[in-house]
């Protein structure tokens, strides 16, 4: 089975989760943060990953 993944520009990121250009570029840079890709000097965000992420968050609280 293929797993099809939406990348995000760091535009359509920060429209996404609501936040400006500076806090965008801030979580995109974090080497911590696994569902950001790296092309080149481009920066994307796979959209399934992130999503993950905050489900798994939201869960521990």
């Amino acid at each position: 089975m293929e797993t099809k993944w939406t990348y995000l520009t760091p535009k359509e990121f920060g429209e996404y989760i609501g936040l400006g250009k500076t806090k965008t570029y801030e979580i995109m840079s974090d080497p911590d943060n696994h569902f950001v890709a790296r092309i080149g000097k481009k920066y994307f965000v796979i959209k399934e990953l992130f999503d993950k992420e905050m489900e798994k968050r939201a869960l521990k609280k």
